[in-house]
């Protein structure tokens, strides 16, 4: 214990050591608070945007039976590109070469990288999915009021 403490390199790491465990606290909520000001009414505002633009193109193409066949027939097409891709990338995984020139980490690391194809696909076939499922939905609320369509 005494050497520790005739030791001035010892009394630097410490003093150094303690500012900054008094000031990190300090400074990361003076810069979470500056930085995250305003974020939830930004993030708001996005998704309240997002959805607004969503509507929108809903709204120009439920008049269209056209447009609607169009969109089905994608998300059946996305669908069959998709389970293809999952397919094929279930069979390459399997045949992937496991043995002594490839390490475990290394065969996952490769399968990973051969499914992002087919993660690809999915997240487009969900997003199209989900919007024919919309355009069906607000298809279904075109009443006939007078001599218009609303």
């Amino acid at each position: 214990m005494n050497e520790w403490a005739s030791n001035p390199q010892w009394w630097i790491s410490t003093t150094v050591a303690a500012v900054i465990g008094v000031m990190i606290p300090k400074i990361y909520r003076g810069l979470g608070a500056w930085l995250l000001s305003g974020a939830k009414g930004k993030l708001l505002k996005g998704l309240r945007h997002q959805k607004y633009k969503r509507l929108k193109k809903i709204k120009s193409k439920r008049f269209d039976s056209v447009a609607i066949n169009r969109e089905i027939t994608l998300n059946y097409a996305l669908f069959v590109v998709f389970a293809s891709t999952a397919i094929g990338t279930l069979a390459a995984v399997i045949n992937l070469p496991f043995g002594s020139h490839l390490s475990h980490t290394l065969t996952i690391a490769i399968s990973l990288l051969m499914a992002l194809p087919a993660l690809a696909f999915e997240v487009a076939w969900l997003t199209v999915s989900s919007r024919v499922d919309d355009l069906l939905k607000y298809r279904k609320r075109i009443k006939r009021v007078h001599r218009g369509l609303y």
